[in-house]
């Protein structure tokens, strides 16, 4: 505006006012407060582009650049899929530069969100269908779980797949064949890394990161009712690698560890805590008594020992861990297996009635957690209902209906109404509110617990089925909660 188109001189009394400036060229630029410098910003392409502008800037020419929000969406949806099979194509063939590194980073965590906010057309279905069915949606799965590792990110990308088979089939519902084909999927990929040679890529991944994403993975496995087709595969595997390397190798305490989590998601107690156990004798023998990939098994131990009522013990191992990674939290990301440690240990303090103990311990490994997951992040949620339950067992139902608002209010925004943890903390804020109600006479507080109440047995019903031990047991507190109301 200020260059002469004569001459292509820059004319200082033809510099337009700033506001002028930013009103032609926003969002794409910014006032650098420090130095008045108008700099240029990273601003979504598609925001932009389906931005309304001021009616007296449009104009025919501008007018052309514009495009519908779901196209533009439909749009970057496409872009995003290409570099996805492009990077797959270059990891086998050749070098990726910086430049595809970062629009294949941007595809990943974004190509199913741009799905979701386009048109609902065949031709978009075709494609989210073929992309998820082929190697590009293998490596997809494989870079945003890996490649975030740290972030514990499988809960986001089941949430994303199930987003995608509900858009597709104009339902809120996805069907139990449908995850279990995804989680399966995923176990394949858990069950490569360990067992072949991992590339530069995935060796960032902590022993303790890979654990977590398949502690989550088995809680979703339990949900779907497939434990005993992924104990199986577990099992098979484990009889192979003992067949190739012998007993005491250390690449069998993986495997042990996962088998682990599996049993134990059995209610196996006695089975899981055999499997820990080995795993730990392999990992002292074969790495040292103090090395810290042994805290997960030791941590683990602690959990079986909390089941059977075995609390000294249970604590002690959790100690012991904590021992260990208090040395090395400062580093990354041993920050997070503090926390996990912190929250196991809290659990043993509140069954011991040390509620103090347990909410310092609790309310600690939330700090770290945010700090490094955000508030939201579910392994953060969780520890809402650990402070909220030790409050509730405390007698102090005021600040434990609190807490367990606040997780229910951050999981009904990040996992959805009828996840299965959503409606357990209805059941949790429901059961606090009823004895809430009963003690100060309150029927606001009665009849926000029954509604809670129906609202977590249809989500059961509709998820985990009628026959789910969670449904069951809710229909029980209802019936009773209806008397007694």
């Amino acid at each position: 505006m200020a260059i002469d188109r004569k001459d292509g001189c820059f004319r200082e009394t033809m510099k337009p006012f700033k506001t002028i400036v930013f009103e032609l060229c926003s969002p794409l630029i910014y006032l650098e407060s420090k130095s008045g410098i108008i700099l240029p910003v990273h601003a979504s392409l598609c925001e932009y582009l389906s931005s309304v502008m001021p009616e007296h800037l449009q104009d025919c020419n501008t007018q052309r650049f514009f495009a519908s929000d779901q196209d533009a969406h439909g749009h970057l949806a496409r872009d995003c899929i290409h570099y996805l099979s492009a990077a797959v194509c270059l990891t086998t063939e050749s070098k990726i530069t910086d430049r595809q590194t970062t629009l294949k980073d941007y595809a990943c965590f974004y190509w199913i969100e741009h799905v979701l906010k386009s048109r609902n057309t065949n031709e978009m279905k075709k494609l989210a269908d073929t992309t998820l069915a082929s190697d590009v949606g293998r490596a997809w799965m494989k870079h945003y779980i890996f490649d975030q590792a740290h972030l514990f990110p499988l809960q986001s990308l089941l949430r994303g797949l199930k987003s995608i088979a509900g858009w597709k089939a104009a339902s809120k519902v996805v069907s139990r064949p449908c995850c279990w084909e995804w989680t399966s999927q995923i176990l394949d990929l858990l069950l490569e890394i360990e067992t072949l040679d991992m590339h530069i890529e995935e060796k960032r991944i902590s022993y303790f990161e890979r654990l977590m994403v398949m502690r989550d993975l088995a809680r979703e496995v339990n949900q779907m009712g497939r434990l005993k087709d992924a104990i199986e595969r577990f099992e098979t595997y484990l009889a192979l690698a003992e067949q190739s390397h012998g007993s005491i190798d250390i690449r069998l305490v993986w495997l042990l560890n996962v088998l682990g989590l599996l049993y134990d998601q059995e209610h196996l107690v006695e089975v899981a805590m055999r499997a820990q156990r080995r795993a730990l004798e392999i990992q002292i023998e074969k790495l040292g008594p103090i090395h810290h990939e042994a805290n997960w098994t030791r941590n683990e131990l602690g959990r079986m020992y909390r089941h059977l009522g075995r609390l000294e013990e249970a604590e002690q191992a959790h100690l012991d861990a904590l021992s260990v990674l208090r040395e090395v939290a400062s580093l990354s990301p041993m920050e997070t297996e503090l926390a996990w440690t912190l929250s196991t240990l809290g659990r043993v303090y509140r069954l011991q009635e040390r509620y103090d103990l347990a909410i310092t311990s609790f309310e600690e490994a939330r700090r770290v957690r945010i700090a490094v997951l955000g508030w939201e992040h579910p392994h953060s949620l969780w520890l809402l209902g650990d402070i909220g339950q030790s409050y509730f067992e405390n007698g102090n139902l005021k600040e434990s209906a609190s807490w367990h608002d606040k997780a229910l209010e951050g999981r009904r925004k990040v996992l959805g109404d009828t996840h299965p943890d959503t409606c357990w903390t209805m059941n949790d804020l429901g059961i606090v509110l009823a004895d809430l109600g009963k003690t100060s006479a309150c029927f606001e507080h009665l009849q926000r617990a029954v509604t809670l109440q129906r609202e977590a047995l249809q989500g059961q019903r509709q998820v985990l089925g009628n026959l789910h031990p969670h449904t069951v047991w809710t229909e029980d507190v209802l019936r009773r909660l209806e008397l007694t109301s």
